[in-house]
């Protein structure tokens, strides 16, 4: 229950900050800054979180390298500028929060497409991406929890031991926040 708890943590702590913002005028450098979590959370914090339970020297109970066969030790993911893979995820992201959150106006139909005026096109480019992302730090990491699905029981997992008072926390914000919600429309894609 525990590990499952603090797993939830990051995906309660980004649906707070995306309801909050449905309370004010979003910006694109909001969207970007979701993204920016989001990249940070999936890419950098769950494998910290992983090889903090497993460093590359970790052994199973029965004495054998936890990283071994299918499972390869992972890196963290530090943003680079020139890597296409995260420039075009932080794009993407950056996107799709802009969809959900109405920044952008509805689209026009695919056969009105003209791939030298694309749609939204100035927040599709790297150089705007990368002159917000100059101005942003990476979020802090905070420990979370890890959990191995089909590990068996040969594996022994931590979890967070502060995360029933987060999750209460982040649950009594979230509702807080409900009724303010109301505003907010699924997109349709």
């Amino acid at each position: 229950r525990e590990t499952a708890i603090s797993r939830a943590l990051d995906s309660l702590a980004l649906l707070k900050t995306t309801v909050s913002l449905v309370t004010r005028q979003v910006t694109m450098e909001d969207c970007v800054q979701l993204a920016w979590q989001a990249f940070h959370a999936l890419f950098r914090d769950r494998i910290l979180d992983l090889i903090s339970v497993f460093p590359e020297d970790a052994k199973t109970k029965s004495g054998d390298p936890f990283w071994s066969g299918h499972k390869k030790f992972p890196l963290a993911a530090k943003f680079n500028p020139n890597d296409d893979m995260h420039v075009e995820f932080m794009i993407a992201a950056s996107n799709l929060f802009a969809g959900m959150l109405k920044f952008h106006g509805a689209k026009h139909p695919s056969e009105q497409n003209d791939p030298k005026n694309r749609w939204q096109a100035q927040y599709r480019d790297k150089a705007w991406l990368l002159s917000i992302l100059d101005k942003i730090n990476p979020p802090e990491y905070k420990k979370g929890a890890v959990s191995l699905e089909g590990a068996g029981d040969d594996v022994e997992v931590a979890g967070n031991n502060d995360s029933d008072k987060q999750l209460e926390e982040l649950l009594e914000s979230l509702s807080s926040l409900a009724s303010s919600a109301q505003a907010a429309k699924g997109a349709g894609f």
